[in-house]
């Protein structure tokens, strides 16, 4: 009768390998109520309220994983969601692309070429008539060879008297009275002197040749000449 015993304690010995290795695969929820349900198991004096406490606790653990899981599931869902959504966007505008594409190469193909203008014999030659006759009606006085050849200020500049009188001046003889000297005369009252010398001007007086003007008194004006002023 010993090795029917030996067989069934080696089928035993199988079995409970067997079982210790299916433990070791399940899933973390199960691994989880087995630690659990163990540690009970082996501590038998425990008292209830701690198996409460640790299947509470084992519940709370799987609520946690169950909620990290389903946020997990949400942010993946909505990805997907978004995924879809551009690549609907993608689409749409491939697609205008393409009809806009079309529309373009249409409206070049559509545009008449720009007719090519050739001048007719016609035309040329009522321009060249009408040239002629031009030519003909402004002609344009050519200068004589001695304007051509005389410098330029010599055909601008002309010489006033006052200036000629001047030049001859510097060949007289110095005069015995040479200085200056004032003329007083009666005035109204006083002006400018802008408008005096306007006055002087119209009474044919050079102005150039009264050096200054000023009002001694009341009704009196003095001009500062030459000794020598004619």
């Amino acid at each position: 009768m010993n090795p029917p015993k030996r067989t069934v304690s080696k089928v035993a010995k199988v079995n409970m390998n067997n079982s210790k290795t299916v433990a070791a695969v399940k899933p973390n929820l199960q691994t989880i109520l087995e630690t659990r349900t163990t540690s009970n198991t082996l501590l038998p004096n425990q008292s209830s309220e701690s198996t409460s406490h640790e299947m509470q606790g084992c519940i709370k653990d799987i609520y946690n994983i169950l909620q990290q899981h389903d946020a997990r599931f949400k942010e993946f869902e909505a990805l997907l969601n978004e995924n879809k959504q551009l690549r609907r966007d993608l689409a749409q505008a491939q697609e205008l692309i393409q009809q806009l594409k079309s529309a373009l190469a249409t409206a070049v193909s559509s545009v008449p070429p720009a007719p090519s203008v050739q001048p007719t014999s016609e035309a040329g030659t009522e321009a060249s008539r009408y040239a002629a006759v031009a030519a003909k009606a402004v002609s344009i006085p050519q200068p004589s060879r001695q304007q051509q050849h005389l410098p330029r200020n010599s055909r601008q500049h002309t010489i006033s008297p006052a200036a000629r009188e001047a030049a001859a001046r510097n060949f007289l003889p110095i005069s015995e009275t040479q200085g200056f000297a004032f003329i007083y005369l009666h005035l109204r009252g006083k002006e400018p002197m802008s408008a005096m010398r306007m006055r002087l001007r119209r009474l044919k007086l050079q102005s150039s040749r009264i050096l200054d003007i000023h009002y001694p008194t009341n009704n009196v004006v003095a001009l500062l000449v030459y000794s020598d002023y004619y």
